[in-house]
């Protein structure tokens, strides 16, 4: 029989609980390292995500939204579209809406940060097919097909916004979303 010294056993349990807490706690880590090493020797495509530009680029959509938005509200047109771009926003961005103020929020990593907000009246609304949905808070989230908001009901889908197309609001007596459930060809852009 084979007898180990108990210094062996005891250095071959601390190793073994080391691994196991730098498996528990490191986990994200050593999958970023992995990651890291399998992009250098070409098994995967590995690109790091400068957060610093996209949100700069968020950040200058946004004005660009509320220069677009403060141009529609000075239209004289009723019931009519106008433009307005999404291109700058990303995943890790929301826009928030109460009625009374227009924000563009960081959702990244489950924290909610307000990078931006303007008061804005409206746009806690938007138009399904020839009605307008009035909402408490809307919020419109952005993914890598396209921008929507979130429709709860069992029978709801959420109110996406159409992929090539720039018209987003529509002017009534207030301003309202205009999402793809719309029949975008009953509206003129407004002037």
């Amino acid at each position: 029989m084979v007898e180990f010294p108990i210094t062996k056993v005891i250095g071959i349990l601390l190793i073994i609980f080391a691994v196991f807490i730098l498996l528990i706690f490191g986990g994200p880590a050593l999958w970023k390292i992995g990651g890291a090493g399998l992009a250098l020797i070409g098994f995967i495509n590995y690109t790091e995500v400068d957060y610093t530009i996209i949100n700069e680029n968020a950040i200058s959509t946004f004005d660009l939204l509320i220069r677009d938005v403060n141009k529609c509200q000075a239209s004289k047109d009723n019931s009519c579209a106008c433009e307005a771009s999404f291109t700058g926003f990303f995943e890790t961005h929301k826009l928030e809406s109460d009625g009374n103020e227009l924000r563009l929020i960081n959702i990244k990593e489950s924290n909610e940060i307000t990078m931006k907000k303007e008061k804005i009246q409206g746009l806690n609304c938007y138009l399904d097919d020839m009605e307008i949905k009035k909402l408490d808070k809307l919020e419109i989230f952005f993914n890598e097909d396209l921008p929507y908001i979130p429709i709860s009901g069992i029978f709801e889908s959420n109110a996406e916004f159409a992929k090539d197309l720039n018209l987003k609001i529509y002017k009534s007596n207030e301003l309202c979303w205009l999402t793809s459930k719309a029949e975008l060809t009953n509206y003129n852009t407004c002037s």
